[in-house]
């Protein structure tokens, strides 16, 4: 964005950003006005953009081949984590594929928990459909393929489930 040399009093300065604040607030107001429910839609962007963050963290992890990261994007109370312990992992995560880039297609279905017994730690469900590049392991072939990777948020965070 270019800024323009105009010469301008402090006054007029400061009335072009109360108008502008006034011009924005207004704006906000309308679009949450007319995309109805606008808490709720606010609420809903929030959360698209922290299962964003946690997918790309998880899955950036994954390309990197940073074992230590990708298990910490783990849900702790996933029944994964409950039967594997790091080391465990790490001997699956040496003979499985590599991702070799991403493209996160979409995120959906985020909604309450609704089996609170079974998973009592687990706040939120989402899905994260990703278009992935796998190197597979000795051959070095590479594979497109589609997967959904479900994402629970626990304890405030979002994880891989």
């Amino acid at each position: 964005m270019k800024s323009r040399d105009v010469a301008a009093s402090p006054s007029t300065r400061g009335g072009r950003g109360r108008a502008r604040v006034v011009g924005l607030f207004l704006f906000s107001v309308f679009i949450m006005i007319g995309c109805g429910e606008p808490i709720g839609r606010a609420v809903s962007l929030f959360e698209d953009q922290a299962v964003y963050a946690a997918a790309c963290r998880y899955l950036d992890a994954e390309v990197r081949r940073d074992h230590r990261a990708v298990y910490a994007s783990l849900a702790p109370s996933s029944p994964y984590c409950a039967q594997n312990s790091y080391e465990m992992y790490l001997a699956e995560a040496s003979q499985a594929p590599a991702i070799a880039s991403y493209r996160i297609v979409k995120i959906s279905d985020i909604c309450p928990n609704e089996d609170r017994v079974r998973f009592p730690k687990i706040d939120k469900i989402a899905r994260v459909e990703v278009e992935m590049r796998l190197v597979l392991n000795g051959v070095g072939e590479k594979i497109d393929v589609n997967f959904a990777f479900p994402f629970v948020k626990e304890g405030g965070r979002w994880y891989k489930g």
